[in-house]
């Protein structure tokens, strides 16, 4: 069995591991990202796999330890004849177990087509009871957590996401609505904008507070939690210091932004041809390679290529008219729940938008068009000789007509 290699290449001086022992540990959270810090149209072309789903597990184990030798390859030892191992040798590593809700890019694991598990560094040392490896810039995901995640490079990169928390979408429901939402990994509003000259972006907008998200749960240690120290930046009463340019996305509105986004970054050739996304497998013996606490230098993202390089060579009233109907279609995908049968006519999309009109059952295609007229009564009539019985439950579909 080949053991997985595992690349620690891109820790730096602003992403430095924090060994915590048991109990609650304060800890300074990270300052709120600048807007406009989160390029969605790069992220998804970046992505390799890009899946909604729920945490049901987390597990942690060490990488393997690997003693260091001399230029001669000869093992080297202490003064005090113990062995020394290279960095990144015995590193705590986590992974965690997603179920699969939801596939916008990508195809899923072979080995287990429902579920993926993510493994990145950090974690309770196997080693040494009640210590804790934390990387304050990597995302900590607890049993029960939904989230929106573009993976990159899992089981070879130190954290599998693009652009380590950044990659993490955070769905809550809100407390003042009740409605599911989306944050960003820290607890800040995900909003929507609309740019009615190019395309549509992703920005942040206030802070919310949830438990979830200062909150950290190691499983492999009793009692063992990371609290995370909110500082002034952090209040959710605190105007912001822009001005929100744009809605807050729910849930439902999300799931179809990035599916317009994906099918306006790559080809259906392109989607076809891409593999399996790669789970990892915690029984299998990896190795974490050393690393150094100099900045390294930014992992190259692939350039978004769009596949309508034509659109730019059109003369500007076409090429607006066209963008136009794009919005309008990801209007509509919004309203539609993602659903790619999209209404085509302005009955349609009236009654989408408003519902039908009470008594337009039915039409020449057996749905509603708009008004009410002899195929209305033609559906009743047909409805009532097969529910002429009051006491058929079966029936109460017709009740209000």
């Amino acid at each position: 069995m080949i053991p997985q290699k595992f690349d620690t290449c891109s820790f730096c001086a602003t992403i430095t591991c924090i060994v915590v022992l048991a109990g609650v540990i304060t800890a300074q959270q990270q300052p709120p990202p600048d807007p406009g810090a989160i390029d969605i149209w790069t992220m998804a072309r970046t992505a390799d796999f890009i899946f909604k789903g729920k945490v049901v597990e987390v597990k942690f184990r060490n990488s393997e330890s690997v003693q260091a030798t001399d230029a001669a390859g000869k093992p080297v030892f202490d003064e005090d004849g113990n062995p020394i191992y290279e960095d990144g040798s015995n590193l705590p590593h986590s992974f965690i177990t997603y179920q699969i809700e939801r596939i916008y890019k990508g195809k899923p694991p072979v080995q287990s087509p429902g579920r993926i598990t993510l493994q990145k560094v950090g974690g309770p040392d196997a080693t040494r009871p009640g210590e804790v490896v934390f990387v304050p810039h990597y995302p900590h995901m607890d049993p029960g957590d939904q989230d929106v995640l573009f993976v990159l490079e899992n089981t070879v990169r130190p954290c599998p996401l693009v652009r380590s928390e950044i990659g993490r979408f955070r769905v809550f429901t809100d407390p003042d609505d009740g409605e599911s939402k989306i944050y960003n990994d820290t607890g800040f509003e995900v909003l929507h904008v609309r740019n009615q000259q190019v395309r549509d972006e992703v920005d942040i907008g206030q802070y919310r507070h949830f438990e979830e998200v200062t909150t950290y749960h190691f499983g492999g240690c009793d009692e063992c939690t990371l609290q995370l120290h909110l500082d002034e930046s952090f209040d959710e009463a605190k105007p912001l210091p822009w001005t929100p340019p744009g809605p807050h996305f729910t849930d439902e509105a999300f799931d179809g932004f990035l599916t317009y986004v994906i099918a306006q970054t790559h080809t259906p050739e392109e989607l076809e041809k891409m593999p399996p996304v790669v789970s990892a497998d915690i029984s299998l013996p990896f190795f974490a390679e050393s690393y150094s606490e100099d900045a390294p230098p930014e992992i190259p993202e692939q350039p978004v290529a769009y596949p309508r390089p034509w659109l730019d060579e059109l003369p500007a009233e076409k090429r607006e008219a066209i963008l136009e109907a794009e919005r309008m279609e990801l209007l509509l995908l919004e309203k539609t729940g993602g659903n790619p049968v999209l209404p085509s006519t302005e009955c349609e999309k009236r009654i989408l938008a408003e519902g039908a009109i009470p008594g337009d059952i039915s039409g020449p295609n057996g749905r509603p068009d708009c008004y009410i007229n002899l195929y209305d009564l033609a559906a009743m009539a047909e409805f009532w000789l097969q529910c002429y019985d009051p006491e058929n439950s079966k029936c109460d579909d017709m009740a209000g007509i």
